[in-house]
């Protein structure tokens, strides 16, 4: 009896503790299997490609919960620090992102199409402003031969000069525009297809050319006074708007890492050349109006030291007057017909520029001109009333003496 108890109860122990075992087996598999399904769900999270296909695996998590929810408590203690609903959490968290994504990506594809096609437009219009452009030069130089007509020449080049100058920079900003508004993403994949971009359009290429138009239109035209404000405040909004595109293909560079690739050298080596033309631009430029202001004071025989730039023009003034200032010359053609006729009224809306002289320069040395004006007139006005004053005095005693002889000529009067 004490034998067949003992196996009895022998046998009973070796089965609750295979069932201890088999438990503890299954509830390892309950976990592994939970983990397995919710790491497959993220997956198919993160490779879905449509709003559609996510709003189904919705549906998965839902079912995965319910399926899962009656061995809650368990799961919260497998899983610590994480729990059961954390978990769940993570994956419906992890889905909105990806919906959101999705979404903007679908919806940037659509605005990417429409950029494409707004840039294929913008490079017709400006293949079309080509052609107009090679048809104004023609025009002017027609038109300089004959002299008729020159100003509607001049005015219509310059408007299509403009335009271009305008379309090529929309254009790059269209080209531009994907990248700086997150519509393409993806390491190294961004700056590939920029430069790939750049150079199906010839962007730089453009920009050159445009350059080298306004090179072209200073050296053939006789700028005079007031002609060179469009063409500075133009040259300086250029140069404004080249160097911003500069920076942005330089950062482009950097995110590139590599920096190396034919396209790449292609792009530094166009950039080298626009900086090139666009520095002959602005050296033609104020060549043509330093030498102008300098016509105006030869054109009345004045003779003032050279001057290139807005700084030795100031230079050049004050030395020309503190000189007239010591021999004590009469400046009235230099203050009254050159500075005030001319300069003042025909070039200070061009010199007031910054990239000139700047308005505070000016209205130093405009203020230098007055004050030596109003001395020069002073010391005139003070000679003119001291040779009145000895003209009075000598009138008077020339008379009082020419009266005594008079008087001394008379006869006596007889009583």
């Amino acid at each position: 009896m004490t034998i067949l108890r003992f196996a009895i109860l022998s046998a009973i122990a070796a089965a609750l503790t295979c069932s201890a075992l088999l438990a503890q087996d299954s509830d390892f598999l309950y976990k592994e299997e939970f983990l397995q399904k919710a790491k497959t769900l993220d997956n198919a999270i993160v490779n879905a490609a449509s709003t559609q296909e996510l709003d189904s695996l919705r549906l998965v998590i839902n079912t995965i919960e319910a399926q899962y929810s009656r061995r809650k408590d368990f799961l919260d203690k497998a899983l610590h620090p994480e729990s059961f609903a954390s978990s769940v959490k993570s994956l419906r968290d992890h889905l909105e992102d990806a919906i959101s994504k999705v979404f903007v990506i679908q919806t940037q594809s659509s605005k990417i199409a429409n950029l494409e096609s707004d840039l294929a437009l913008l490079i017709d219009q400006i293949d079309s402003l080509n052609v107009e452009r090679t048809k104004a030069f023609n025009d002017l130089r027609a038109a300089q031969r004959s002299n008729s007509s020159l100003k509607e020449a001049v005015n219509r080049l310059k408007a299509t000069l403009l335009a271009k100058d305008n379309l090529i920079f929309a254009m790059i900003d269209s080209i531009f525009l994907p990248f700086e508004s997150g519509l393409l993403q993806g390491g190294d994949v961004a700056p590939t297809e920029l430069r790939r971009k750049l150079e199906e359009s010839n962007a730089l290429s453009r920009v050159y050319e445009i350059a080298n138009d306004n090179l072209r239109f200073v050296e053939v035209m006789k700028l005079q006074g007031k002609d060179f404000v469009p063409m500075v405040d133009q040259y300086s909004k250029f140069r404004k708007r080249w160097s911003v595109l500069q920076d942005k293909i330089a950062e482009a560079s950097l995110v590139d890492g590599r920096g190396g690739g034919t396209k790449s050298t292609r792009i530094k080596l166009q950039q080298v050349a626009v900086d090139s033309v666009i520095t002959e631009w602005n050296k033609a430029l104020m060549s043509s109006l330093w030498k102008g202001i300098m016509a105006e004071f030869t054109a009345k025989g004045i003779m003032i030291p050279p001057f290139d730039n807005g700084a030795t023009f100031k230079a050049s003034i004050q030395q020309y007057l503190e000189s007239a200032r010591i021999k004590g010359s009469d400046e009235t053609v230099f203050v009254e017909e050159v500075w005030k006729e001319r300069i003042d009224k025909e070039w200070r809306s061009t010199l007031v520029q910054e990239s000139v002289m700047g308005a505070a320069t000016y209205a130093q040395l405009d203020l230098a001109v007055s004050e030596f004006a109003v001395k020069t007139l002073n010391w005139k006005t003070a000679g003119a009333i001291a040779l009145v004053f000895v003209i009075v005095i000598g009138t008077i005693l020339i008379r009082a003496r020419r009266d005594r002889k008079a008087a001394a000529m008379r006869p006596p009067l007889r009583r």
